[in-house]
């Protein structure tokens, strides 16, 4: 109910709580409902798809958790971060490394700009600015999350929820936006001792299959791109008139 109650607030004045719309035909069905999952005054809204995150510099390779790289010792090991989209935010969860606690985590980003647009009117490849930055800390659960908040990716954007998912679903439902990814952060053993830094791997030049065979060291940032799909819940009943 509190769900329900927060996206009336956000939605009205914005043209869609007033009518039922109709069911969502869907291109690519969201396997997680969570946001809009018994919301019905989201049925037929455009959402980010996390179920469809692909990495435009790998050939737009399907990839929701790109990995991170460590170096211990001679040694490189890999973890996570995956992306999601649990409801108006964009948030990074921080697989931990085998042995090793993360301290604090940091999502640096930048909006490319549409997938359906012209390169010319794409934004400059980092470091040119500006990017933006989020820093996380491991939660009382261990669990590190950094969150953008899809009004800190539009802070001139009405604070509708509409309007947020309107910006992040620029061309409905189909391909939507490409960001710029950098991730970095600490470790420690879990033993104790000095930190360790890590990073995102670079973006892969070639692959076996899946595997990753070359890297692309000339880019030091990844790009993501992801689609938005229809909210595939049911509408809300329309009241038959009084007479």
């Amino acid at each position: 109910m509190q769900l329900i109650a927060h996206t009336v607030a956000l939605l009205v004045g914005c043209g869609l709580a007033a009518a039922a719309v109709p069911p969502a035909t869907l291109l690519d069905k969201r396997h997680d409902q969570t946001y809009c999952h018994s919301n019905c005054l989201l049925a037929g809204i455009p959402l980010p798809d996390q179920d469809t995150i692909q990495l435009p510099l790998e050939n737009y390779l399907s990839e929701q958790c790109p990995p991170t790289v460590a170096t211990i010792g001679t040694s490189t090991v890999t973890s996570r971060a995956c992306i999601s989209f649990p409801g108006t935010s964009m948030d990074f969860t921080f697989a931990s490394f085998p042995g090793y606690n993360i301290k604090w985590a940091t999502v640096t980003w930048k909006v490319k700009g549409n997938v359906d647009g012209p390169p010319s009117s794409w934004a400059l490849a980092p470091p040119a600015p500006p990017t933006y930055s989020a820093t996380c800390y491991p939660n009382a659960a261990g669990v590190t999350v950094c969150s953008v908040p899809f009004s800190t990716i539009f802070p001139y954007a009405e604070n509708k929820q509409c309007v947020l998912l309107g910006k992040m679903c620029p061309n409905g439902d189909k391909e939507a936006l490409i960001f710029y990814l950098e991730f970095s952060g600490k470790i420690q053993s879990v033993n104790g001792g000095d930190y360790i830094t890590f990073k995102q791997q670079y973006p892969c030049a070639a692959r076996s299959n899946r595997d990753c065979t070359a890297l692309n060291y000339s880019k030091n940032f990844i790009e993501v791109a992801y689609r938005c799909s229809k909210c595939d819940v049911s509408p809300c009943p329309i009241s038959a008139p009084t007479v």
